[in-house]
């Protein structure tokens, strides 16, 4: 079978549309932002956070830290961005937590989405600090 580029690339093009529309890609000054979400499923904030952004349509990763290839990956974030300097001895642990493509880190998703699309009202019960390991804040 022989397939010329012109065909490849109206593919990838059509593949990509299918990808955007899919995952409900989010574009913001025209690029799209892949976000890394770091946390646990059991963890409210979290959950709370997922639907926040599945509710806008924002695509991300979730990347659950009780899987430990995750939590070691978290773990060397944790103890490399400031982001986490005011927690850290703490208890904390400082999910969920977002990672952008530019690898900055951000742990309030609530003013991150405030940024992105104006004034969010959000119910109390997702407010208030991360999870905790001795499980108050949760």
């Amino acid at each position: 079978m022989v397939v010329n580029a012109e065909y490849c690339t109206e593919v990838a093009k059509s593949c990509q549309d299918i990808y955007n529309k899919k995952y409900r890609r989010y574009h913001r000054e025209e690029r799209c932002t892949m976000i890394k979400i770091f946390g646990m499923e059991q963890c409210p904030h979290c959950r709370r956070c997922k639907g926040e952004f599945d509710a806008r349509g924002i695509a991300y990763e979730f990347i659950d830290i009780s899987r430990l290839e995750n939590l070691k990956q978290f773990v060397k974030l944790r103890d490399t961005q400031p982001t986490f300097e005011g927690i850290r001895g703490t208890e904390q642990v400082g999910i969920p937590a977002l990672v952008f493509d530019d690898g900055s880190v951000r742990r309030d998703w609530q003013a991150y989405l405030s940024e992105v699309f104006g004034d969010v009202s959000l119910p109390d019960e997702a407010e208030g600090a991360a999870c905790s390991l001795d499980g108050s804040g949760c």
